[in-house]
Parts: C-alpha cells; structure tokens; sequence
C-alpha cells in the first residue's frame, strides 16, 4: 500500500472539532463536540428540542466564554408555555424540495472543499431562512432550529433538508419540534421509519437522484 509522505497538520484535510462545557443556571449541563461556529445557535436548538426551554424568551442570557458556555433561563414558574400554532402543513413540490437540497449544498462550503462533515437547513417552503454545517448530525438540527428560534419562524411549519441519512436521534428532534417533512440526501433507518410512522412525519430520501422516495408516516 502507498501512502503519502509525513505531512503537516496545517496541510491535511481537516475538520474542526473542539469541545465546548454548557451550564445552565451554575450546573453542569453537558459537553458539545462540534464544529466551532454558530455556536450561540448550537445552545438555542439544543435547549429547545431537549425542553429545557419551551420558547426563545426563556433564554435570559448565554455567555460564552472561550470553551465554557454559561445559560440564564427562566425558572419554572417564569417559563412561558410551548407556542401551538392552527393550520394544515402544505409542502411544496417535488421540484421545489430538489431545488432546495441543492441551495443547501451550493452554500455548503466545508462539505465542497472536504466532505467529512454534515449540512442542515430549513426552508419556510418559499425560501431557505436557516443553514450551517457541524461534524455531528444532531449539532447541525440544533443549529439550524436555533436559527429559526432566533428569527421567530413557526417550527411546524417548515421543511428540515439535510445531507446525512435520518436516524432515531434526527427523528426524535424533529418531532420534538413538530417538523413535519424531512428531506435527505440519503435513507432513514429503521428504528426512525418507526418513529416516523407513530408521528406522521414524512421523509423523502435520496432527493437528488433521479427517483427519490416518500417515507410517509400514518
């Protein structure tokens, strides 16, 4: 097998990963490896899809300081309830979906030069309002809902697009949001099928090939 000479760091192909410690209100929360941007978005997907928060409001304050990220949010009593929204989801076309995916990649800078890293975004069904990319799937969803949190879009009413197939940790943040529609470049597993189905989520995989396919839940 050939390979190639001793090469330094600084010349290989590689994807930043750091860590980063998250408190919330002075207690140990968890640790993020992840890509090392947007990470004030990172903090606000995370803590709404785990429920930490039920709205943007709740949040009194992030200080990221170097590798530590300090949260204020609002104690029990203070929190405001999960904003429900009334209407029917209408997704747009196939077309449209196709033309989406492929807005995501054209912006997708690091995955263009290495690969080796995951894309999100979201779209209103008119428009991609919430993209970014991150070396963990989940950091990537957080991301992007972040995002939309900070931009005030209804979440059960938009369309996550991502590069990576759709396992049960996608699946269970998506519902956890109420996303209705999912589109992948790749395939979903099975345990998220499932999930998919319990919840009426649909999922169109492999978007970009000549057939994709609905997954399309009860």
């Amino acid at each position: 097998m050939k390979v190639s000479k001793s090469v330094k760091p600084e010349h290989l192909p590689l994807v930043a990963e750091v860590k980063f410690q998250m408190f919330i209100n002075g207690i140990y929360y968890s640790d993020f490896l992840c890509t090392p941007d947007s990470i004030t978005e990172l903090v606000t997907g995370n803590l709404y899809v785990n429920s930490n928060i039920t709205a943007i409001e709740d949040i009194e304050k992030i200080c990221i300081n170097g590798y530590k990220i300090d949260v204020i949010v609002a104690d029990t009593e203070g929190r405001t309830e999960r904003a429900k929204t009334s209407g029917e989801f209408s997704p747009p076309g196939l077309e449209k979906l196709i033309e989406f995916a492929k807005l995501m990649f054209d912006r997708a800078a690091i995955y263009k030069e290495y690969g080796g890293i995951h894309c999100s975004a979201l779209s209103d069904g008119i428009n991609l309002i919430a993209f970014n990319e991150d070396i963990g799937r989940h950091n990537a969803f957080d991301k992007v809902v972040g995002t939309a949190l900070m931009k005030d879009f209804e979440l059960d009413k938009l369309i996550y697009i991502t590069s990576g197939r759709v396992n049960l940790e996608v699946m269970n943040k998506a519902v956890a949001c109420g996303i209705p529609l999912i589109v992948s470049r790749s395939i979903m597993s099975s345990a998220a099928f499932d999930q998919a189905e319990k919840n009426g989520t649909m999922v169109i995989g492999r978007i970009l090939t000549a057939e994709p396919f609905v997954y399309e839940g009860k």
